[in-house]
């Protein structure tokens, strides 16, 4: 009986345990996004440029297209190094590589693009600002999460 007994509790506490734990498992997405926005040189925005944004890795690639006001977002991005390419005719080609993706976090641009044409590459390779989702707590106001800014 006490065999039983002792099961029975082992069963519970592993369950309780489990349950317990599994929201804070749940909220780690392993994967992240790619935003921002395209601007000229006079700060007007960009519209219906091409963003491609490629995994170096794996050589895949996402597209989108900036909106009127020159935002763009790539969502659903699997976490590691990506390389940013964005054309628009008038414009040089902007590409940047090795920016890192990691796990709950995004990537946010913030591009000029230079008078010119598509066929000049300008090379910036400077790197994004890395953003973290606020985390709430139920009943506070004041985020948790920070945001983590490179340089």
């Amino acid at each position: 009986m006490n065999a039983k007994l002792a099961a029975g509790v082992s069963l519970f506490v592993l369950v309780f345990v489990g349950l317990w734990m599994s929201p804070a498992a749940s909220g780690q997405a392993a994967s992240g996004k790619a935003f921002g926005t395209v601007v000229d040189q006079q700060g007007g925005a960009v519209p219906q440029a091409k963003v491609t944004v490629t995994n170096e890795a794996t050589n895949v690639s996402k597209t989108a297209e900036t909106n009127n006001d020159g935002y763009f977002e790539v969502l659903d991005l699997s976490i590691g190094s990506y390389a940013i390419m964005i054309e628009h005719e008038g414009f040089e080609k902007y590409v940047s590589t090795s920016n890192r993706l990691l796990i709950n976090q995004s990537l946010k641009f913030a591009i000029i693009l230079k008078v010119g044409t598509v066929n000049q590459p300008s090379q910036w390779n400077r790197k994004p600002r890395r953003s973290k989702p606020s985390i709430r707590r139920s009943g506070s106001r004041s985020p948790v999460g920070r945001s983590l800014i490179s340089p």
